[in-house]
Formats: structure tokens, C-alpha cells, sequence
């Protein structure tokens, strides 16, 4: 199988990143080691040519993130590292790693779509275009929530994993705060009680367990705040 078994140690590797929020230096070591399994089910040639499409896809989300920075005051970029890194924990699929580290392109920063397809192929294009969201959908929808619940369903196996493993971040240190309250009933409607897991794979299951962990812990320091 092509996909990593997600078990604790892993888990638990991945929690120090996202609550230490490591240097950036540190992160993009961390998606270098991740794609371990890869170089162990393939040629040299191949590993090769995922070492180089990697560190151009870290240049790229590094150079496109350039300034911006997360509520916390760290560089945008090193979210979209962690994301990447956790997705290398589940699958070792070239385009779904460099996607990952790619996914907020669109919607945050001034790539074009046909930027990222000649960069990086119509496949990491996708997948990042479906991860991006449609404001006047949005808007005809009547909100945020409303909109992912019913997108986080349409999403294919690929999109979904790099879905979860944005959420996973962004639900990694939530407060009591009152942005911290509203993201938090957010991640519980759409994650927990919208999205459809009969058909979920696996990794799919354990990532999606990782925010539920991560939602009951905000709740509780929410009721005790």
C-alpha cells in the first residue's frame, strides 16, 4: 500500500509541531523527512524528482506567502508547511504533499490558476482550486459554515485529506477567546456533524479523530473560561 498506517507516535510527532510552532527551518526538515516513505517504495530517479518538485513547492508558498502573517504573528508559510507534513504522514502521492503545502495560493496570495497548473501540473492545480473557496457562494449560502458543510462532502479522497489536515492546524492551539468560541462551533458543525464518514478511508477516520480531540479540548476550556 502506498499509504502510512497513522499511529501514535506519528500523532504525537505531529502534535509537537503544531503546539511549539517550530521554526521555520524546522518545519520544512520535517516535510524533507516525511517523504522517508517514499524514497523507501521508490527508484532513485523518483526520489530524486521529489526532493527537487518539493523544494520548489516550499520556494514557491514561501515567495507567494512572503509578509503575511497568522493571528499568532508567525509567517503565513509555515502553516502551509505543517499541513504538508501532516499529509506526508498519510499518503506519500507526490502531488497531494506539494498540494498541501500550495493550498491557500489561490485564495490568499495573487497566484492565478494557470500559474499553478504550468508550475506544478493540472493535478496539484486542482486540488488546490477545490480547496479554495467561492465567496459569492458563500454569500448566496448565508455564511461560511453553511457553505463548507456542504463542500467539505463534494471534496474527492485527495482534496479531503489536505481538508483535514488544514483544520488539524488551525484547531491546534484554539483559546477562549471569542474567535477561538466561533471557530471552534464551526469545526464542530462541519467536521463533526456534516460531514458524511461511511464511505472515509482510514487516515480520512484518524486525522478526522485529531480534531475531534481538538474541538472537545476547546470546548472544555471554553466552559471553564
Amino acid at each position: 500500500t502506498s499509504t502510512f498506517i497513522f499511529k501514535e507516535h506519528s500523532l504525537s510527532i505531529l502534535h509537537f509541531f503544531f503546539v511549539s510552532h517550530v521554526c521555520y527551518e524546522m518545519c520544512v526538515e520535517g516535510v524533507r523527512m516525511c517523504v522517508e516513505g517514499f524514497r523507501m517504495q521508490h527508484s532513485r530517479e523518483s526520489q530524486q524528482k521529489m526532493k527537487e518538485a518539493t523544494e520548489k513547492a516550499l520556494q514557491f508558498a514561501t515567495e507567494k506567502h512572503g509578509g503575511q502573517k497568522r493571528r499568532g504573528g508567525e509567517d503565513y508559510v509555515q502553516h502551509c508547511i505543517r499541513v504538508s507534513m501532516t499529509v506526508s504522514w498519510v499518503t506519500i502521492k507526490e502531488e497531494v504533499i506539494i498540494a498541501a503545502l500550495l493550498h491557500d495560493t489561490l485564495e490568499d496570495t495573487n497566484t492565478s490558476y494557470d500559474e499553478l497548473e504550468s508550475q506544478f501540473g493540472s493535478e496539484v492545480a486542482c486540488l488546490v482550486r477545490s480547496l479554495s473557496n467561492d465567496e459569492a457562494e458563500m454569500a448566496m449560502m448565508g455564511g461560511k459554515r453553511f457553505y463548507l458543510a456542504k463542500k467539505i462532502n463534494t471534496l474527492d479522497t485527495d482534496a479531503l485529506l489536505i481538508e483535514l489536515a488544514d483544520r488539524i492546524d488551525n484547531t491546534a492551539d484554539l483559546g477562549t477567546n471569542d474567535w477561538s468560541r466561533k471557530y471552534c462551533e464551526q469545526t464542530r458543525y462541519v467536521f463533526l456533524e456534516s460531514l458524511r464518514t461511511e464511505n472515509l478511508q482510514p487516515c480520512h477516520l484518524n486525522l478526522l479523530a485529531t480534531i475531534r480531540e481538538s474541538v472537545e479540548e476547546c470546548e472544555r476550556k471554553l466552559s471553564q473560561s
